[in-house]
């Protein structure tokens, strides 16, 4: 197994609360009111796994021995991928925000807008990450530092099992209140 095949699963697990989260905008922009505690759980969802748990990886493992073995941060793909995930993070930000007001229409419509935007943000930005910077990665990274992350990885998974769990169980959460 590669290390990268770990990440690869989790985006599985995130392209799946993407569809939940574009049947709720969807909802929205048919003029229903979906219950915000599936708007809710979808966000915090999002901040938690994709972002903090999943980008977190990315972030501290994956791209600096990327840096390392020569893939360039700067005008290349990873400061397009970190910039992406900065504008994702904004994204979530907008939807939180909007989940206090959710008895007004104006507020469920933001909610739904952002959703959209980030729903088209992180489908794309996986396809670049599972079909060009993943495969780049695991040509100029040494046997060693593939075996050295996939240990991280794990370490890193087991180590907060119960976040993962926490947020597997809010996406199941959202579908539920969607159902």
């Amino acid at each position: 197994m590669k290390p990268t095949d770990i990440l690869v699963h989790e985006h599985e697990v995130i392209l799946e609360a993407l569809g939940t989260l574009r049947e709720l905008a969807g909802r929205i922009g048919a003029s229903q009111q979906p219950p915000a505690e599936a708007a809710e759980a979808l966000a915090d969802f999002l901040a938690s796994y994709a972002d903090a748990l999943h980008h977190g990886k990315e972030e501290k493992m994956l791209f600096p021995a990327m840096e390392e073995a020569g893939i360039p941060r700067h005008g290349g793909p990873i400061g397009v991928m970190l910039l992406e995930h900065e504008r994702g993070r904004e994204l979530v930000r907008t939807m939180r925000a909007q989940v206090p007001s959710w008895a007004e229409a104006e507020a469920r419509q933001r909610y739904a807008e952002a959703a959209l935007q980030f729903v088209d943000l992180l489908t794309q930005h996986i396809a670049k990450e599972n079909q060009v910077l993943f495969p780049m990665g695991e040509q100029v990274l040494p046997a060693a530092e593939r075996a050295r992350l996939q240990e991280a990885f794990q370490a890193h998974d087991e180590e907060r099992r119960s976040e993962f769990e926490r947020c597997l169980g809010l996406l199941r959460e959202a579908r539920a209140a969607l159902d």
